[in-house]
């Protein structure tokens, strides 16, 4: 049987519902390739995917700011096409 583990390669699907002082959300997110070792998850989300077969369903409520941080002018980083050099991403 498989199931997805710290080694495996998954395809996941994401589904965020939120809501904005001007409408309820809902986003879908098809992430292939996914390892669970490798790849970074909210807090609690590993653990629920964890042994999870294929068709597999897992769901976890978060507080606003505790899935993604909140929004801060403060943590945006402007970056240039100039600061990178042109060798490095050939």
């Amino acid at each position: 049987m498989t199931v997805i583990d710290r080694d495996c390669f998954a395809t996941l699907e994401f589904e965020l519902d939120w809501n904005s002082e001007f409408a309820s959300h809902k986003e879908r997110y098809l992430a292939r390739k996914v390892n669970i070792w490798r790849d970074v998850f909210p807090p609690g989300m590993e653990e629920r995917v964890m042994g999870l077969e294929p068709g597999g369903v897992a769901s976890i409520d978060y507080t606003p700011g505790e899935a993604v941080p909140k929004y801060c002018k403060n943590s945006i980083l402007n970056l240039h096409q100039e600061m990178f050099s042109p060798e490095r991403l050939s």
